[in-house]
C-alpha cells in the first residue's frame, strides 16, 4: 500500500515499489511518504446500454500533516487516463486536480465520482484497465502519478 520511502518530486512512479490491491491489480504509489493510498475499487456507471463512466474509489491515510489531497488533471504535463483490456484509453473531465478533504493518522475513503474525477464514455466491455495512471498533488514537494495495473472494473455495482 506505501511502496518506498523517498523523498518525491516530480513524477517518480519507478522508484516506488509495487504492491499488490486486495481488489486485484497491483500499484504503485510514489508519495507514499506523504500518504498511504489504497485502491478499494474501479466502479463503472451505466449511462447508456453500451457505454458508462468508471470512477475509483480510494482509501487515504495521510501521513503529512495536510487536510486536503489533490487528485486527476495532469501532473508534469501527464494526464490522469486509464487504459483497458483492449487498448482503449479514457480520460477524467479535467486537466486540473480535484481536491479531497482527508485527516492526518486516519483512513478516510474517497470516491473520485463528481463529474471532473470520472472517466467518461468508457465501454461496457471494458472489465479490466490495464492501466490506471492517476494523479496526486499533497504539495510541491509531493506530486506524482499513481500507477495502477490490471484493475477489475465492477459495472453497476455499489461500492462497499
Amino acid at each position: 500500500m506505501t511502496g518506498t520511502e523517498q523523498t518525491t518530486t516530480g513524477n517518480a512512479a519507478a522508484g516506488a515499489a509495487t504492491v499488490a490491491i486486495p481488489s486485484g491489480g497491483t500499484m504503485q504509489n510514489p508519495l507514499a511518504q506523504a500518504a498511504d493510498i489504497e485502491l478499494v475499487g474501479a466502479y463503472g456507471k451505466s449511462t447508456s446500454e453500451n457505454y458508462g463512466t468508471v470512477y475509483l474509489v480510494l482509501r487515504v491515510k495521510m501521513k503529512a500533516n495536510k487536510s486536503r489531497i489533490g487528485f486527476g488533471g495532469s501532473i508534469n504535463s501527464e494526464k490522469t487516463m486509464a487504459v483497458d483490456q483492449d487498448g482503449n484509453s479514457y480520460l477524467t473531465g479535467t486537466m486540473g486536480q480535484y481536491f479531497k478533504d482527508v485527516t492526518e493518522g486516519i483512513a478516510v475513503k474517497v470516491a473520485l465520482d463528481d463529474q471532473y474525477g470520472v472517466f467518461t464514455d468508457v465501454k461496457k466491455t471494458a472489465k479490466v484497465m490495464q492501466v490506471i495512471k492517476l494523479g496526486c498533488y499533497v504539495n510541491a514537494a509531493n506530486r506524482g502519478m499513481i500507477t495502477f495495473k490490471d484493475v477489475p472494473v465492477l459495472w453497476d455495482v455499489a461500492p462497499q
